[in-house]
């Protein structure tokens, strides 16, 4: 209880030496504490650790490629039915959409954002 006790003066002190240097403007209390704790114990690095169990992203060339296979044989191909043959979530089917695959979403069927020089003239001739 007594070694508790003088682990918060340290913690109140450090965060009043904090205050004094950056002034209250990004200081919070029990994050400050946090970090003293961490940093008390040994803990160096502000670096995040490696985390167990994190997904693994799924956005890699042949996946990017599939999508764009499944996309060109049914253009109007939803990102559920993506996500049920890919395995990849709906909102990752999304983002390589737009992002790798620079297609915009509409209502009806997905489209490239910029037309090619070969897309203009075939419309102007429609």
């Amino acid at each position: 209880m007594v070694a508790n006790s003088y682990c918060n003066i340290e913690k109140e002190e450090t965060l009043d030496l904090l205050k004094l240097a950056f002034g209250n403007e990004n200081l919070n209390k029990p994050t400050t504490f946090r970090w003293f704790s961490r940093f008390k114990n040994g803990m160096e690095s502000v670096k995040d650790e490696k985390h167990v169990g994190r997904p693994i992203l799924h956005r890699n060339p042949e996946k990017v490629s599939q999508i764009s296979n499944l996309m060109k044989e049914n253009p109007r191909i939803g990102l559920r039915d993506i996500e049920e043959e890919t395995g990849i979530s709906k909102s990752l089917v999304g983002s390589i959409i737009k992002e790798d695959l620079q297609l915009k979403n509409t209502p009806s069927k997905l489209v490239p954002k910029m037309l090619t020089i070969q897309q203009k003239e075939n419309r102007v001739e429609v």
